[in-house]
């Protein structure tokens, strides 16, 4: 299965975020999200990103400066999202070596297209894979085990889909919640429901979703 590239979103705003990221992963992305400019730097910064999508009015460092800390920290291209019109700032950004730029409000559409641009296509989303005895067909939107398909609702398959997208690693109850919808609308516990309801449903093969206490959950796939 090769790897999916990886997208660190940074935006402080819980409508847009939420609105990005979901369209990322649907479009087949490993997305990180940053809330404030000290973790865009962190994260922005890792070895193996793609790309960052930066906003420029943050909490914690101005986007400016997070623009600057990441490019003398990382070679991936900064696609500058702002609300932020005025030509002094367009000519800062570009000078400060972002790749593009996009005034809010924006289409996602046209966000996908210049990421598309920037990393030579989007994967696709509407793929299938299977992890031993199980298969997801994204396109179809199916689960299936030993070829016996397990009824889930769109919400626990998106969350499912989400979890599987990264195996291995640990995706924080934050980034599941902005898979599934509004964040503002899904409580930890409303979460965790799904998750139990999802286990339940996958039956011996729930005991892939690992809980990370603290933080999230980890889907560890079961031996091929």
């Amino acid at each position: 299965m090769p790897e999916r590239r990886k997208v660190v979103v940074v935006e402080d705003d819980p409508s847009i975020a939420a609105a990005v990221v979901r369209a990322l992963l649907q479009a087949g992305f490993d997305v990180e999200l940053a809330t404030d400019g000290r973790s865009g730097v962190e994260k922005g910064a890792a070895p193996n990103v793609a790309l960052i999508v930066l906003d420029l009015m943050l909490p914690e460092i101005d986007g400016i400066e997070v623009l600057q800390r990441l490019r003398a920290r990382t070679t991936a291209p900064i696609l500058v999202v702002t609300a932020r019109t005025e030509v002094s700032v367009r000519v800062a950004v570009f000078k400060e070596g972002a790749v593009d730029y996009l005034p809010k409000p924006f289409f996602i559409e046209e966000l996908l297209a210049r990421v598309h641009a920037r990393l030579g296509g989007i994967e696709d989303g509407g793929d299938s894979v299977a992890f031993g005895p199980l298969a997801i067909d994204r396109d179809r939107r199916e689960v299936a085990i030993d070829g016996r398909p397990i009824p889930l609702t769109p919400t626990e398959f998106s969350l499912f889909e989400a979890l599987t997208r990264r195996p291995g690693r640990a995706a924080s109850r934050g980034e599941l919640a902005f898979a599934l919808t509004d964040p503002d609308e899904v409580s930890p516990r409303h979460l965790d429901a799904h998750v139990a309801r999802l286990r339940k449903k996958l039956g011996s093969l729930g005991a892939a979703i690992v809980t990370i206490w603290g933080h999230g959950y980890r889907f560890d796939p079961p031996a091929q």
